[in-house]
């Protein structure tokens, strides 16, 4: 095969099918870094986002309840008042914000019904302190078990809200557990893959650079066979 080719056209051969073979490697191994990286992604965008926001709504929702038992304590404080108000309407603005990425991200029919509920829950909690609020500014509530009392009707909202939150995030941190069980089970699909391949890669290699000697160092071994015959005196 390499008989008609100079020594030079022969070496370079086989030094552009050892480049072509780590060429081949270095493909593969690219294909598994961007196979593994494109599912990372998937999850970082995916259920890891969606609990992570369920998580901070349920955090944004206890501060909710802090700030306004903060405000029923120090009803007698006008200063402190707002001071608490101003915190809980902020909190509030997270939450929002929260749910509107939550709203955006959810997919299934059921996570949206749950996002829904949840924005309702929001609504209706809202609304009841605002309203207690109001009374306290005016007046019209005195102490704070009587803030409480208004409060009653829109409590276990608050509650439904934090609780409804957990379980968003309780249910994508399964989903989590299962999407990293199988990332475990693709990285090693791939590193079975890439390890195969450049196995037969430097089989092929091996071989090719065997084959490429022996059509060097045939022809070189039948001239030092002649050239001992003839110094033999074998004319």
């Amino acid at each position: 095969m390499f008989s008609k080719l100079s020594i030079v056209a022969r070496l370079g051969i086989g030094f552009g099918l050892l480049t072509l073979f780590v060429v081949a490697i270095g493909g593969v191994g690219y294909w598994g870094t961007t196979a593994m990286s494109s599912e990372v992604v998937d999850m970082l965008h995916g259920p890891e986002a969606i609990n992570s926001n369920a998580q901070h709504a349920r955090a944004n929702t206890i501060n909710l309840r802090r700030y306004e038992k903060d405000v029923i304590i120090n009803l007698r404080d006008p200063g402190k008042v707002r001071e608490y108000f101003a915190k809980w309407r902020e909190q509030r603005e997270h939450l929002l914000r929260r749910l509107e990425t939550l709203k955006k991200t959810v997919s299934t029919p059921e996570d949206e019904r749950l996002v829904s509920t949840l924005f309702e829950q929001e609504a209706t909690y809202t609304a009841g302190f605002e309203k207690v609020h109001g009374l306290i500014v005016s007046g019209e509530v005195k102490d704070d078990a009587e803030a409480n009392r208004a409060m009653e009707p829109v409590k276990g909202d608050a509650h439904s809200l934090e609780q409804s939150s957990a379980e968003l995030s309780a249910r994508y941190e399964r989903v989590m557990e299962r999407q990293v069980g199988q990332m475990q089970d693709f990285s090693g699909r791939v590193t079975r893959i890439i390890l195969t391949f450049a196995l037969v890669v430097m089989v092929a290699a091996l071989l090719v650079a065997v084959t490429i000697s022996k059509s060097i160092t045939a022809p070189v071994a039948v001239l030092v066979t002649h050239a001992q015959r003839l110094a033999e005196g074998d004319l």
